[in-house]
């Protein structure tokens, strides 16, 4: 049997081939990831979302979570149509149908439960994202909510988009889970691409010690350093809005969470913001 770094290689390699073609369109992709799970991955997707929609931006929020997905759950909405339906019946892209959400937000969500037949393998994430390549003509932003760590789902997206959000919590488990992921995927994600979001500070020193512990542990070993998005402070109205799936939620945050929110859309890169006339890929 293969090693996980064979896999790893083997799984670039043909998603190389593929890449020129992924790359035409004028939406960007943005992947929402974590290593560890409960790091508040699902809520920053639905945020991020919220504030490309309010520029004016066309989303398509997509349930990438093979394992837990929880948007259609968060959002207290009953999809139609799901990423399980696509990857199981094989549907062209004129088949979709997404859930309308508040600010105009498409998604498509996925199944929980037993609905959950499909693997995460390399040849269904190249068809998932040979099914996804059309709609980038129609929209401007497409946001990829994932399942947590590394598998051969997950590298592919990792691999198509042109920015990763990437949540981590201040825990050590948290960092460590974070620097091993980084460490198996860098030789075949472009890193200049990462920017680490830290999730649940308890303090602002906090925020930046977790993210300066992780750094340097990537620069020290792999002479390599994730771009800093921001820190968001643990908070309870947080959770008590996705408990009562109140979206959207940025106009029930209060103020100052709402402009730190608003300030890590900022320091996203200029390009990953353009408009529907300004995307240049």
């Amino acid at each position: 049997m293969r090693d996980q770094a064979a896999q790893l290689r083997e799984m670039a390699r043909k998603r190389q081939q593929h890449q020129p073609q992924w790359q035409e369109g004028k939406a960007r992709y943005i992947v929402v990831s974590s290593a560890k799970g409960g790091v508040g991955k699902s809520f920053v997707a639905l945020t991020m979302a919220e504030y490309y929609a309010r520029t004016g931006a066309s989303v398509l929020l997509i349930d990438a979570n093979l394992h837990t997905p929880a948007l259609h759950i968060l959002t207290n909405m009953t999809p139609e149509f799901s990423v399980q339906d696509m990857l199981a019946y094989r549907v062209d892209e004129e088949q979709l149908i997404f859930t309308v959400l508040p600010e105009n937000i498409q998604l498509l969500a996925n199944e929980g439960g037993t609905q959950l037949t499909t693997r995460p393998s390399l040849d269904n994430a190249m068809f998932f994202l040979e099914q996804i390549h059309p709609l980038r003509r129609v929209f401007d932003v497409i946001i990829f909510d994932t399942h947590t760590g590394l598998d051969s789902w997950n590298l592919s997206l990792l691999q198509a988009a042109q920015t990763v959000l990437f949540v981590v919590s201040p825990e050590p488990t948290a960092i460590i889970d974070s620097y091993l992921l980084v460490k198996a995927a860098h030789e075949f994600v472009a890193i200049h691409k990462f920017y680490l979001l830290v999730n649940q500070t308890l303090t602002a020193d906090q925020g930046k010690e977790a993210a300066s512990k992780l750094n340097m542990a990537l620069s020290h070993f792999l002479d390599i350093e994730l771009s800093i998005a921001g820190a968001l402070p643990f908070n309870l109205s947080i959770r008590k809005l996705m408990q009562e799936q109140v979206f959207p939620f940025t106009p029930h945050l209060k103020g100052k969470l709402n402009e730190q929110i608003k300030q890590i859309w900022e320091n996203l890169p200029e390009i990953a913001k353009s408009s529907n006339k300004e995307v240049a890929i």
